[in-house]
């Protein structure tokens, strides 16, 4: 039973590093954007932006989903983990802005089934 515990402490800390290293990122070409829409956009995701209210430095936002990161003549790049998939290139996909949406009640179709108490 020893002899396996070599073994199986190494696996432990292979699996240990391995979930504690963070995802590398994709990049996301994104169109050229203002620095309020950015502020704004980051707002609706619950990020934290950057460089928005001075003209003359980089600004983006960070958010939980992925970030922008825009240069001060408006191009701008999104990156988002890698193990997400690509989204759309809308400051809302990248950001995860409007993901946080609560679930919608679907009612029935059926009469019968409404009008019962």
């Amino acid at each position: 039973m020893y002899a396996r515990m070599p073994w199986l402490l190494g696996a432990f800390a292979i699996v240990t590093v391995a979930t504690a290293m963070p995802a590398a990122a994709k990049s996301v070409p994104m169109p050229a954007l203002s620095r309020g829409a950015v502020d704004q956009a980051c707002t609706r995701a619950g990020g934290v932006a950057y460089g928005v209210h001075d003209d003359n430095v980089p600004y983006g936002c960070s958010a939980l989903l992925g970030k922008v990161d825009c240069s001060p003549d408006a191009r701008c790049e999104g990156y988002v983990y890698d193990l997400r998939p690509i989204p759309a290139n809308s400051l809302e996909a990248v950001l995860g802005g409007g993901v946080h949406a609560g679930p919608t009640k679907i009612g029935p179709t059926d009469r019968r089934i409404a009008a019962q108490p």
